[in-house]
């Protein structure tokens, strides 16, 4: 009763905040207010089209919820799992009716992200797809529909961005030189303030799962400084400390003590173009990776989820608006560079190499 009563109050605050901007009028506030319904009963649930369920990520939890919505709902209702990592099949595997299942993906804070990826599975229906679609546009969020996977599209490359910037932060170079030199290259906060944000025990957790074992089987080994982290309680903002410090009142500053946990207190003064491809260039090859695997449907698609969803530098169009503007043979030869440098995790995308040889573009 009382997370409800906190859900009411909350989307209250937001409805009032719309009437002091004058976006929107007191009686639509009030008209809204009064079609939202708090339950704790699940007859209260048989009548509904679709199910958003939005728990903390762990299988076997939503697992649980499901088979109750299915025993308590109608047989066609649909049930969306608001996850940004797990495997949708996966939590339908034990589905009476996984046509019906399909994933929900919002970005935080989601009243301010117009970013809303839908996950299919190969039993996803195509009127569950339709509903959930409708579902967003009529929320006004900019949907993008990819097919299911570990990360999906967005936390997928997002994670390749993170995962880098942690080697970079593992090579010798400070906090401030990493997020400064990314802020530089377009996006609008540096990777380890974005850790900070999402919450270093959220990466951790990723990283346990499904994505981090993908990542390994190409090379990309799973690094356990993260989870020291957060087995540290050093979680970002929300525990007050993480690759900052996060007074009450002020500014953040870097957290030094977070430094023995990568090499020691000592920083090098690495190359900031370098830097910047190492970590750019991982998200990018990760995202031609998903055009390649048809996670995601066109580069369209994926430049603009890469944009509205994760900050990636507008000026560039996206990432695949970005190797058309370098090149595909420029951006290959960086790929090829760092390879040899860093070893296979950096191995470019088979797309990458074809558009490279045949002079093609997204």
């Amino acid at each position: 009763l009382d997370g409800l009563g906190r859900a009411l109050k909350t989307i209250w605050s937001d409805f009032n905040r719309l009437v002091k901007r004058k976006a929107m009028g007191a009686v639509q506030r009030d008209k809204l207010m009064a079609k939202i319904t708090a339950t704790i009963k699940d007859t209260d649930m048989q009548a509904v089209d679709l199910v958003i369920e939005a728990v903390f990520e762990d299988t076997g939890l939503k697992q649980k919820i499901l088979a109750g919505v299915e025993k308590t709902c109608a047989s066609n209702t649909i049930f969306a799992t608001n996850t940004s990592s797990l495997p949708v099949a996966d939590i339908a595997a034990e589905a009476k009716k996984p046509e019906n299942v399909i994933g929900m993906h919002y970005f935080s804070p989601v009243p301010k992200m117009p970013l809303l990826e839908i996950i299919v599975t190969d039993k996803t229906s195509a009127r569950a797809r339709a509903i959930a679609t409708n579902v967003g546009l009529d929320q006004g969020k900019t949907v993008i529909v990819v097919k299911d996977g570990p990360g999906f599209y967005t936390t997928r490359i997002l994670s390749a961005l993170t995962h880098e910037a942690i080697q970079v932060l593992k090579q010798g170079a400070s906090i401030e030189m990493i997020d400064n030199a990314m802020k530089d290259w377009g996006f609008p906060v540096g990777p380890l303030s974005l850790l900070d944000e999402v919450g270093i025990d959220v990466a951790a957790h990723i990283a346990r799962g499904n994505l981090g074992e993908m990542f390994k089987d190409r090379g990309i080994e799973e690094d356990d400084s993260v989870q020291k982290l957060a087995d540290a309680k050093l979680f970002g903002r929300k525990s007050g400390k993480g690759f900052y410090v996060y007074p009450k009142k002020g500014r953040k500053s870097v957290n030094e003590d977070i430094y023995k946990y990568f090499g020691g207190d000592e920083r090098k003064d690495l190359d900031k173009t370098q830097v910047q491809n190492q970590i750019g260039l991982s998200m990018v090859n990760e995202a031609l990776l998903c055009l390649q695997e048809g996670i995601v449907s066109s580069a369209a698609d994926g430049d603009l989820a890469a944009i509205l969803g994760l900050g990636f530098p507008p000026f560039t169009g996206g990432p695949f608006s970005y190797v058309n503007a370098q090149g595909a043979s420029n951006v290959l030869s960086s790929m090829n560079a760092l390879e040899a440098k860093f070893g296979i995790r950096f191995k470019a995308a088979d797309l990458l190499v074809d558009y490279a040889e045949n002079h093609k573009e997204f």
